[in-house]
């Protein structure tokens, strides 16, 4: 989903020639990849029990970063 995510909002960019950083648009698989992996890789074991809200915390405050970028640009 990502995937199109992104290249849905390269489109879009292009379409309406809207100059952006390409690296803005990058941090959206980059994140998604990052979560992925923390979600596959981490346990409660090695995180005390908090393994869940630290991946929370962690997509909500880097989506939250990436939407207010994305949004200068459009």
């Amino acid at each position: 989903m990502a995937v199109q995510i992104k290249n849905y909002l390269k489109m879009e960019l292009e379409t309406n020639n809207i100059g952006y950083p390409e690296q803005v648009i990058i941090l959206i698989s980059t994140v998604t990849n990052v979560v992925a992996k923390a979600r596959n890789n981490f346990s409660d074991s090695h995180s005390g029990n908090r393994a869940e809200k630290w991946v929370a915390i962690f997509i909500r405050d880097n989506v939250n970063s990436i939407v207010k970028m994305i949004l200068n640009f459009i």
